[in-house]
Parts: C-alpha cells; structure tokens; sequence
C-alpha cells in the first residue's frame, strides 16, 4: 500500500464525498473510487458505506483516525532525515538533572547512549541556577531534563496537558540513605522504612533546580501516606547544608555519603534506608508543543532502550 493511497483516504473521509476529495486531490471521481476499493480488498474490510451521504465504517472512522497519525509522522520523518543528509545541524539542549549520584548514572548513561547512537545530533547539556526546570521547558531554553518520578506529571492534569515524559530504562545503582543529626530520634535506628519518615522535617535547598524535586516529594509523599514537611534553605544544595538543622532530615543515595560537602557538617551520620519497592522512577520530560526533532530521536531511543530491558526494567512515558 502506497503513502499516496493512505492520503486519498484520508481527504475522503475529510470530505465524505468522492467527487469532492477527487478535485482536492486533482485526480478523477472513478480513479479515486476504483484506490478506495482496491485498499478495502488489500485491507481485507470495509472502509466506507456508499450510499448518500457517505458514511465512514466502524473500521473505517478508527483507520481514518489512525492513518492521520501515521502520515503525520511520516511527513515528520521526512523532513528530519532530509535535513540529517544535508548536514544541517541538529540540536538537544539538556538541563543537567540536580546532582544525586544515583539519578545522575542513570541520566548520564541515558545520553551517552543516545548520542553514541545519533552522532549527527549536537548534545547541549545545561546548569540554569536559579530557574526551575519547567520554565526553561515552557519558554524553549532547554528541550528536556530530568525529574526524580513522573509522578509530578501524572497527579496534576494541568501538567499532564503541557508535558509529557519518557522514564529512563535501568534501576538507580545505590541505596538509599538517610542523613541526620545524631540526636535526632531515627539516628538510633539500624534501618529507616519509609513510614518512619512521617512527621519528619526534610531539608532541601530553595534554589528553583530544586523545584521538580520538591515536587515530587510531595506527590510521593501523599501515594505513599505518610506527612513529610519540606524545609527551604536559601543558596545552593552545597550551600544550604551548612545551615541545616538538627531535626531535619536529608534523603540521600549511598554514593552521595562520600561527597567531601558532606563532612563539613558536624554530628550528623548516615543511616541506611529500607524502601521497600518504593523507589523514584527518574524520567525525562519535554514540553509537548517542542517540535525539535532531535527529543523525538531522544524519545524514540528512550523506548527502544525500555523495550529491550528485561521485564524488570521497562521504561515508561506518555
């Protein structure tokens, strides 16, 4: 079946009359008759009622619905592959995720493999101190970047209608940890669950990078039913963590423990942490009005990558 073939159709069920789609396409009502029916035997069923008026089968509407997308998307393709043989530049702008060790691998990994894949893409990857990640999204200064949990997307409908996600395949190569003072009532525990920390006070910096991951907290926090009290402190993370408090909390990986900012504070330890399956799923999210060509090929990767995971380790996005 020909490209030609899935557009005829496609202007005839616009039109709902032959005679009508045949002018538009410029060719005659009989030809235009004679490709429908030839792409109903090829198809093996129905996609019209001839009668007057017109009317689309059952088979027919969704086949409609389905041949819009496809030739949308193939004209996209087109044009993408066109300018990648020209030599036309292609270009990703990437917001660097904020720095914990276990979600940075995973990003990290994620683009290396892109671009080793899409070596005519140009990777861009950016630090926005001060600007939260999706107003750089909303306004164009960054294409995509990363967030701990989709979950920010799902729970919000007005989100959900501005941005879309792609989870980046893989499991977080570390634990989870628990950084707190030494008189703070969980310091005693041999293993913190995710229960324990109900009621608690967690640190984070105010810095907008920082935004997404609040966020996300928050919503976990609720699908998880425990009450977290997010506490900002001005600065930079680095900068912020001289000014913590004894009650509050800080929710670290296990690599993180041996990042030198960390032994600048004093009376504070590490305590491992039992999630229990409860874990972040970090995701790459995009606006969904950026047509850059080079986040369809980072999505597309994305899903290729997850459909070649064990079961275990599939991505996920909408």
């Amino acid at each position: 079946m020909r490209v030609e073939d899935f557009h005829e159709f496609v202007v005839l069920a616009r039109c709902l009359n032959f005679s009508k789609a045949a002018a538009e396409l410029f060719i005659t009502q009989p030809a235009l008759s004679n490709h429908i029916a030839s792409m109903e035997r090829e198809l093996g069923f129905d996609l019209v009622i001839r009668g007057k008026p017109l009317a689309l089968t059952p088979a027919g509407g969704k086949f409609y619905r389905e041949a819009e997308w496809m030739l949308s998307h193939y004209e996209k393709t087109v044009a993408e592959c066109r300018d990648l043989s020209r030599g036309e530049p292609v270009r990703l702008v990437i917001e660097r995720p904020v720095e914990t060790s276990d979600v940075i691998f995973m990003y990290e990994t994620a683009v290396v493999g892109f671009m080793k894949e899409n070596p005519a893409v140009s990777v861009a990857q950016t630090v926005s101190e001060g600007h939260a990640l999706f107003d750089l999204l909303a306004d164009g200064s960054a294409d995509t970047g990363v967030v701990f949990d989709p979950c920010i997307i799902e729970d919000d409908p007005s989100m959900r209608d501005d941005f879309g996600y792609e989870c980046i395949p893989g499991e977080a190569e570390y634990d989870r940890c628990l950084w707190v003072h030494e008189s703070h009532p969980l310091a005693s525990r041999d293993v913190i669950t995710i229960q324990d920390l109900d009621g608690c006070r967690m640190f984070v910096a105010a810095d907008a990078r920082w935004d997404a991951f609040r966020a996300c907290v928050r919503a976990l926090c609720e699908r998880w039913g425990i009450a977290l009290e997010i506490v900002r402190h001005a600065g930079s993370h680095m900068e912020a963590l001289l000014s913590v408090c004894d009650d509050e909390v800080v929710w670290l990986c296990e690599a993180d423990t041996r990042k030198p900012q960390y032994a600048h504070v004093e009376n504070r330890v590490f305590k491992k942490m039992s999630v229990d399956g409860k874990t972040f799923s970090p995701a790459f999210v995009y606006s969904k009005k950026n047509d850059n060509p080079a986040l369809r090929m980072l999505l597309a990767h994305l899903r290729g990558q997850a459909a070649a995971s064990p079961d275990g380790l599939r991505g996920r996005g909408r």
